[in-house]
């Protein structure tokens, strides 16, 4: 899977796409979170540290299929070793 990021411009939640450029990831985990909705943990499949994140980051994942969604990271860190997203799941 590739993800792109997309950090926040300002605290009015605008999302800048800020040249991290595109990163392999791999799933890590998916634990159930409430109904209808999972938490996807996604890492660098050589175990390397992430870039850096701030509130209101997004990931936009690019899968193989060539369907791409964005969604927002659950916490931010300044040495992230897993990205963590909610998915709601779609019943379509």
């Amino acid at each position: 899977m590739c993800v792109s990021l997309a950090q926040r411009a300002d605290a009015m939640n605008t999302t800048s796409p800020q040249a991290t450029g595109r990163l392999d990831l791999r799933v890590q985990s998916i634990t159930y979170a409430a109904r209808d909705t999972h938490l996807v943990a996604l890492v660098r499949p050589d175990g390397g540290t992430l870039p850096p994140v701030t509130p209101g980051s997004h990931l936009e994942l690019h899968l193989g299929n060539g369907v791409s969604r964005s969604y927002s990271l659950v916490h931010a860190d300044d040495n992230p070793a897993v990205y963590v997203v909610g998915v709601k799941l779609d019943p379509k």
